[in-house]
């Protein structure tokens, strides 16, 4: 038992170096050197499209939720369909509308993944009490009703006004690459047009 009761900051400071020490965690220990890795944006896809109880979720549903743009998920979709894990389908009534399905393939390594990370994680609780064991598991079950509310899909989720301005600046960095992109076609198309001299030295 601690001798005072902390504050809001105080416990959030420790949740942070909790998620933080997780995070590095998943990239040193849970790692895999298979079709793909436990800590990289095309797991966490399939994890998101291995979830049962979902519909199969659009191609910008997908990118929503992935915190990620349409073309960075297209290039992701195309790598992990190649690799036989996801699959496109069409809606009948609206060809545009592409859902994404995680086929057997995937959902195999998902499995696989989740049983070596969790074979990775068991053999670091060697040697706790049971007593030691009943302790963390209800400080996780809590955890993961306050990592629940970080959810943006979950009913009164947690809004944190850092992420809006994060959200904000990449508004404005898009904008400014479109803008630059739209000056390079512009100049490209520009520099067509000089009549450069030809190999004897002489104008067209």
């Amino acid at each position: 038992m601690t001798d005072h009761t902390p504050d809001y900051r105080t416990v959030g400071e420790h949740f942070l170096d909790f998620t933080i020490t997780f995070f590095n965690l998943a990239k040193s220990k849970y790692q895999q050197q298979n079709q793909i890795k436990a800590n990289s944006v095309g797991f966490q896809a399939l994890i998101l499209l291995n979830q049962t109880g979902r519909s199969a979720p659009t191609m910008s549903e997908l990118a929503a939720r992935l915190e990620i743009t349409k073309q960075q998920l297209t290039k992701l979709v195309n790598d992990l369909e190649e690799k036989g894990l996801v699959k496109r389908e069409h809606d009948s009534r609206n060809r545009r509308q592409v859902y994404l399905y995680i086929t057997p393939t995937g959902a195999a390594i998902v499995s696989q993944l989740k049983e070596a990370m969790l074979s990775c994680t068991v053999a670091g609780l060697a040697g706790y009490s049971e007593e030691e064991l009943a302790e963390l598991d209800n400080c996780l079950l809590k955890l993961s009703g306050l990592l629940s509310r970080f959810n943006p899909d979950a009913p009164g989720a947690v809004k944190c006004p850092s992420f809006q301005v994060c959200e904000q600046k990449q508004r404005a960095v898009t904008f400014h690459m479109k803008k630059r992109k739209r000056i390079i076609r512009y100049l490209k198309a520009k520099i067509q047009e000089i009549p450069f001299p030809q190999a004897n030295g002489q104008l067209p």
